[in-house]
């Protein structure tokens, strides 16, 4: 996951162990294991969010775009944006500031990707021939 906020000293603290620990942790992640179609445009996904090495279910609220011909691939691709909320401290985030300063980042915070989709394949591309042994 990239930080970009257009601050770089507050980048840099961001990515210090204060906060997402980057150099132990490179990176966060969302796996899906369950999708609900609320409609056409909207699903409900549930899935397993990694931060630091901690692991907790979430619920995402998702926008889908009408499907396309994407036009590099030629598949038809759609549009994802999901957007939700969690607690920072559940996943080892619990940096507040200086004690004297009070608290001054708050627990809850908004997580969104964007994203593009496309169907499955019904079966896995034919693997290649072995090459033949050579004597």
């Amino acid at each position: 996951a990239g930080i970009d906020t257009k601050t770089p000293k507050r980048d840099d603290h961001l990515r210090s162990p204060d906060f997402f620990d980057a150099a132990k942790f490179p990176n966060v992640t969302f796996k899906s294991t369950k999708i609900e179609k609320v409609s056409d445009s909207k699903l409900k996904i549930t899935g397993e969010l990694t931060i630091k090495g901690t692991t907790k279910s979430v619920t995402l609220d998702t926008d889908l775009s009408a499907e396309v011909a994407n036009p590099f691939s030629k598949v038809p691709t759609r549009a994802v944006s999901a957007s939700g909320q969690i607690s920072r401290k559940e996943f080892g985030l619990s940096w507040t500031g200086p004690a004297n300063a009070g608290v001054i980042v708050g627990d809850e915070v908004a997580v969104s990707f964007d994203a593009e989709v496309t169907k499955a394949a019904d079966k896995a591309p034919a693997a290649a021939p072995a090459a033949p042994a050579k004597k």
